[in-house]
């Protein structure tokens, strides 16, 4: 299998906004509330590809778009350690888990970034395959959680913080 990790052009918006629609879809069924993604769409999660702050990078199996991670050097301010970098999306299509491809993209993500900065990234709560993912990659809960009230219900995310590499 050959593996390419490459930072997203515009015109890989679309098969971001894909692989974004189907990983919500096949992670979040159960977690988030279902009207929340029910109203997801790929020309609305297309949408989003060109407006999330950070960099980008798409993850490539043989050629096919599988995954993407998003980072940001200086991390959102709504983190509770100011000066940190983040890990703000890290998706791969269920299809393609278990083969050490989430590992390799995160810790190109995390080869990106400044090694002296912590990095905090945020876990849906009750997603347990994450959290022992994040955990066996060095982060562990920050015990923050933040509530985000949606017009279909909570969605409650645990905030991770992984020391410096």
């Amino acid at each position: 299998m050959t593996i390419a990790i490459r930072r997203m052009e515009e015109k890989d918006h679309p098969v971001k906004g894909q692989i974004h629609k189907v990983c919500w879809e096949e992670t979040y069924r159960g977690l988030l509330p279902d009207g929340l993604l029910d109203q997801l769409t790929a020309e609305s999660c297309t949408a989003m590809a060109g407006q999330f702050p950070g960099e980008t990078y798409l993850l490539e199996a043989d050629g096919l778009a599988v995954g993407f991670a998003c980072i940001c050097r200086e991390s959102r301010p709504f983190v509770e350690r100011p000066g940190s970098c983040e890990v703000a999306a890290l998706y791969l299509r269920r299809e393609w888990q278990g083969r050490g491809l989430g590992r390799r993209l995160l810790a190109f993500c995390l080869d990106q970034l400044p090694p002296e900065k912590a990095v905090v990234l945020f876990v849906a709560k009750g997603n347990g395959k994450a959290a022992g993912f994040y955990r066996r990659m060095g982060f562990s809960p920050t015990g923050r959680v933040l509530r985000d009230e949606t017009p279909w219900g909570p969605v409650e995310e645990e905030e991770w913080m992984g020391c410096c590499r």
